[in-house]
């Protein structure tokens, strides 16, 4: 008998399934998992080791260019330094030989060091008679602080009028650099190996007294605002102009202006330099923060990072460390503030100030499991009972 039609069709269907040996299933999709923008290159960094043995990044990865003697390193980062300094300095000499550009129109977003060597050379023209105030908004959001300063003045010849937004702007950029162009970041070998070379001096005052800053904050039409206030207070507390900073902040308290967390982040780094003990700095930096808390400004762990550094300064202080383990608990449990890997360095510096700076670097950037415990959050008191001694058998 021949089978033909449907049940032909089934009897051929079951055939396949023994010699399949499986029963048609169902097909489950499984959930979507979210990932991350760099998950596929944490997976592919896992699978390759680290080879701590290797070179420098700076140097040829050969064993015959890597350079082994500390002369040889030295004199291959200079020269290899020198050589970029060389190109960029032809580059923005004769900017009109370069037309290479990564992107035309160039995108404004890549303005940064990185991307510093394909960026168009904006020079500012010869006669600055026909400068603006948005030629002025440019340079102040590229940082070039010179560049701020010719048309600022060019302005002021021209008596060309000035909003206040914009001069606000100028002197928060002028207060953060301290009037003067940043250092190219990309440029660190010869002012490291030059600090190398240069014995350890104390912090002292680098602020510009008199200079740019000080006449645009002064040209500010009074009352002056809070704002205006609170970048001078950063910028003189940041190059140590302690006495300045300290005189105008209590300015404001007379004029009743609320200032932000940040100024009060900069005036508690520097209570090693507006008191002379210990006792009183400690009572200078609680007097600040009892200030915050009646402006209800809330702290943030830049304020945990300035008490943390002023607690560094009190060197001989017996209760600083029990006062560190204590202001720690109180930003992370009440506060619930997470510390940053800058937070845990001072905490070494606390705890371990008699411990050379290249092994406390060796605690920080060595140790993978001490990151892994950063990430998790460990509470300190927990982590200096519990887990430091086991990574750092030596302390």
């Amino acid at each position: 008998m021949v089978l033909c039609g449907p049940a032909r069709n089934c009897l051929l269907t079951k055939s396949i399934s023994r010699l399949c040996g499986t029963q048609a299933s169902t097909v489950i999709i499984p959930r979507r998992i979210e990932r991350g923008p760099t998950d596929i290159l944490k997976a592919l960094a896992a699978t390759v080791g680290s080879d701590y043995t290797s070179a420098h990044y700076k140097f040829h990865d050969d064993p015959f260019l890597t350079p082994t003697s500390n002369y040889a390193k030295r004199a291959f980062a200079l020269s290899k330094e020198s050589g970029r300094k060389a190109a960029r300095f032809i580059r923005d000499k004769h900017s009109e030989y370069f037309l290479h550009r990564e992107a035309d129109p160039f995108i404004e977003a890549w303005n940064s060091f990185i991307s510093a060597a394909f960026a168009p050379n904006i020079s500012l023209p010869e006669d600055l008679s026909s400068i603006t105030e948005a030629d002025l908004l440019v340079r102040i959001e590229a940082g070039d602080v010179d560049d701020c300063a010719k048309i600022y003045e060019a302005m002021l010849l021209g008596n060309k009028e000035m909003s206040i937004e914009v001069q606000q702007k100028l002197l928060e950029v002028l207060c953060f650099f301290n009037a003067q162009d940043a250092q190219d970041p990309e440029f660190l070998e010869e002012r490291w190996f030059s600090a190398q070379n240069q014995p350890k001096q104390s912090r002292k005052k680098i602020w510009r007294d008199g200079g740019l800053a000080d006449e645009i904050f002064k040209s500010m039409p009074e009352p002056r605002s809070a704002q205006a206030y609170a970048a001078i207070i950063r910028g003189m507390a940041k190059h140590l102009q302690v006495e300045k900073a300290w005189h105008l902040f209590e300015e404001t308290k007379s004029l009743r202006l609320l200032l932000d967390t940040e100024t009060y982040n900069a005036l508690i780094r520097v209570v090693n330099f507006l008191k002379d003990s210990n006792d009183l700095r400690w009572q200078l930096v609680t007097e600040l923060l009892s200030e915050m808390r009646q402006a209800s400004l809330r702290p943030n762990v830049g304020t945990l990072n300035a008490v943390m550094e002023a607690l560094t300064s009190m060197g001989s202080w017996r209760q600083r460390k029990e006062i560190a383990l204590a202001t720690l608990a109180e930003f992370t449990k009440v506060l619930h503030i997470r510390p940053s890997l800058g937070t845990y360095a001072l905490l070494l510096n606390i705890f371990y100030n008699d411990l050379s700076s290249s092994m406390r670097e060796i605690i920080l950037v060595s140790s993978r499991n001490y990151f892994l415990l950063l990430n998790q959050n460990v509470p300190f008191d927990e982590f200096m009972s519990d887990y430091y001694e086991k990574l750092v058998p030596f302390a």
